[in-house]
């Protein structure tokens, strides 16, 4: 029995830690190994993101849109150029709905970067303020960060259309949230790219002050990279300055850490001995800078050594430098030709869309706008007719109303011709027959019938078509037998009606004679006065 328990005991576990297991979500492992080399080594991670990417597309949706924003980040760091952006636009998307404030802000800034490099200025800032609005109130240091270097990428991106006034308090936000984050590296970036601004809008003293913060950042990090090169622009700015003492200075500090140059660096050197006019040691560095694996440096190099040569009259070798040059400008103003034709037609694909968008939205604003006009003339319609309508009842009324008075006052003088004519009416056989429960009056006994009450009583019949000339044959027939004082028996005999019937058809004679409500009891009055 013990055993049992143990074993059920045992069992009970189990579950529990397969259940707990089942409801954690574990990302493939290819992925994780990505994710922890994309920081200091992108290239081994952007190649094995590489291999696994026809597996990736099979993965569930979550796992699939990690990979592009992993894959987004990896080409990021890499500087491959994107020309394309359904991609991030899915992740983005997909990670509004369901990511962490963390996995929303990365997702947007990423898309901001595909942005920058197919030149969608407009689009990017869009991206990269969706990224900087990304749960402002977490003081997770990680979200801090993605927002900081999203405000700094705001700053350069206006900075770059030559808004240097504008991108600055973008760059202070960055050095902000920077600071709040405890990321270095962001707030470096962002007192670098104010300093540029600074010297950009000739406010020298305040850019060779951010320089100088910039670097000292960068040296107690050990970032020696980063600081060559602030050092290297602090010294054009110097240069700028015609101050070449001080640029001196700035690139020997370089010197002082006991790193390999840079060919940047070595360039730079170039610039300061060509502007003191030490040629030898400007031809010798520059001489250096042909070999570099920089190409912007490297026609700087052809283009400065040439000039040299020219001043020393070797024009054979000036020329040939010369060549080379233009031969290093073409080749760039290629690859750029190349990113521009791509650009181009990744912006014909963006035109084209908006132009189905806006001859949709044409067609949506002529459909409003030809139902708005229907609506509105059948409204008008509508309105005329029944003012139309109201009219004709009105004057009908005001005619009812008239041949009534005129009724009554005949009514208080009685005529004897018109007593005498109504006695010897009804002492004629077709006012016998009409009183005839035998009886069955045709077409012509109607008509007699009108004719004679017409001479009776003073075209009474006529009275009725008159205020009505729409009246059907058989409402004219009930007004006849109504005047010739028929039963209502035989009334309904002769019209084939039931007694409810003829009451409400009575009721309905009424209304259409004098455009009012009435009772079945005042077409009978009515009749009765004709």
């Amino acid at each position: 029995m013990e055993r049992c328990v143990q074993y059920f005991i045992a069992c009970c576990c189990l579950l529990t830690i397969v259940s707990c297991g089942s409801n954690h979500h574990s990302q493939p492992l290819a992925l994780l190994t990505a994710d922890s080399l994309i920081t200091n080594h992108p290239d081994s991670a952007l190649l094995l993101l590489a291999e696994i990417a026809a597996d990736a597309e099979t993965w569930p949706k979550e796992d699939r849109m990690q990979y592009y924003l992993l894959r987004n980040r990896a080409e990021d760091k890499c500087h491959n150029l994107h020309d394309n952006d359904s991609v991030m636009q899915e992740a983005v998307r997909y990670f509004d709905k369901h990511g962490s404030s963390q996995e929303r802000a990365l997702a947007w800034f990423e898309l901001g970067r595909v942005y920058d490099e197919m030149q969608l200025t407009g689009d990017a800032i869009n991206a990269y303020n969706h990224s900087q609005a990304t749960d402002t109130l977490s003081t997770d240091s990680a979200v801090l960060s993605i927002r900081a270097r999203a405000a700094n990428q705001i700053g350069q991106v206006n900075m770059y259309q030559d808004l240097y006034r504008q991108s600055q308090p973008h760059f202070r936000k960055a050095i902000q949230l920077g600071e709040l984050a405890g990321d270095t590296v962001v707030q470096i970036y962002a007192i670098r790219n104010l300093a540029r601004s600074h010297v950009a809008l000739e406010q020298y003293e305040q850019g060779v002050a951010m320089f100088k913060k910039a670097a000292q950042m960068a040296l107690d990090c050990d970032d020696v990279e980063s600081f060559q090169t602030i050092q290297v622009e602090l010294s054009d700015t110097y240069l700028n300055l015609d101050d070449l003492p001080r640029m001196k200075a700035s690139l020997d500090a370089c010197h002082s850490l006991g790193t390999t140059d840079s060919c940047i660096l070595t360039n730079q050197y170039a610039n300061y001995y060509l502007a003191t006019g030490n040629l030898d040691s400007a031809a010798l560095l520059f001489r250096r800078g042909l070999d570099a694996d920089n190409p912007y440096v490297q026609r700087d190099a052809m283009l400065n050594s040439a000039d040299i040569l020219a001043e020393r009259q070797q024009y054979r070798e000036a020329f040939e430098l010369l060549g080379r040059s233009i031969a290093k400008d073409d080749s760039l103003t290629a690859v750029e030709k190349g990113q521009h034709a791509n650009l181009i037609a990744t912006l014909n694909k963006k035109l084209e869309n908006e132009r189905r968008q806006d001859a949709m939205l044409r067609r949506q604003d002529l459909i409003i706008i030809v139902l708005s006009l229907f609506l509105l003339g059948l409204m008008l319609f509508a309105y005329f007719t029944i003012k139309h309508k109201n009219l004709l009842n009105r004057l009908q009324r005001e005619k009812a109303d008239k041949l009534m008075q005129e009724l009554r006052e005949a009514q208080q003088q009685p005529r004897p011709s018109r007593v005498q004519g109504a006695r010897e009416f009804s002492e004629t056989t077709l006012y016998t027959n009409f009183h005839d429960p035998r009886f069955v009056p045709k077409l012509a006994d109607y008509n007699a019938l009108e004719d004679a009450l017409n001479t009776t009583y003073d075209g009474c019949i006529e009275k009725v078509r008159q205020l009505n000339g729409k009246l059907k044959d058989k409402e004219i027939m009930l007004c006849m037998l109504e005047k010739a004082k028929v039963p209502n028996k035989l009334i309904c005999a002769f019209l084939g009606m039931e007694p409810n019937a003829l009451s409400m058809m009575r009721s309905r004679l009424y209304y259409k004679l004098f455009k009012r409500k009435g009772t079945a009891d005042l077409f009978h009055e009515f009749i009765s006065t004709l």
